[in-house]
């Protein structure tokens, strides 16, 4: 399971701007900065869909999803279960929450289909990636 310290040794790991191990360089720097601020207190969050993920690895008819499923599930049964009105599962943490997972869990690395979005990236516009 994914913890905290895993991200933080990660994100404080690496020197060069395009080595990334959380390809979170790939995704516009605003979204970086937000989803930085955003994990700590949204471990059980990422631990979910670390674990659903899992599972529809295992028992999925794919070897390749979109993250927005497996976030529109957890988004669905949190708005069910949920008391409050507080909105825990923004928009901009799907992409880096995809990543985090698919790079610290090798049993899901390359489950997910990624686009990256930072124009300043060596990568970017040369993501696509052909499906059957």
């Amino acid at each position: 399971m994914i913890t905290k310290e895993m991200i933080d040794a990660k994100v404080h790991s690496y020197f060069d701007l395009w080595m990334d191990p959380l390809h979170l360089d790939e995704i516009l720097p605003k979204y970086r900065r937000q989803y930085l601020k955003w994990y700590p207190d949204n471990m059980a969050i990422i631990q979910q869909f670390e674990r659903i993920s899992y599972f529809l690895k295992e028992n999925g008819k794919r070897e390749i999803y979109g993250a927005a499923a497996v976030w529109e599930h957890i988004r669905w049964n949190t708005l069910l279960a949920s008391k409050s009105d507080e909105y825990k599962l923004p928009a901009f943490a799907c992409p880096p929450t995809s990543r985090v997972v698919m790079a610290l869990n090798p049993n899901l690395d390359g489950m997910f289909l990624t686009a990256v979005t930072n124009k300043s990236h060596p990568r970017h516009r040369k993501n696509l990636k052909e499906i059957d």
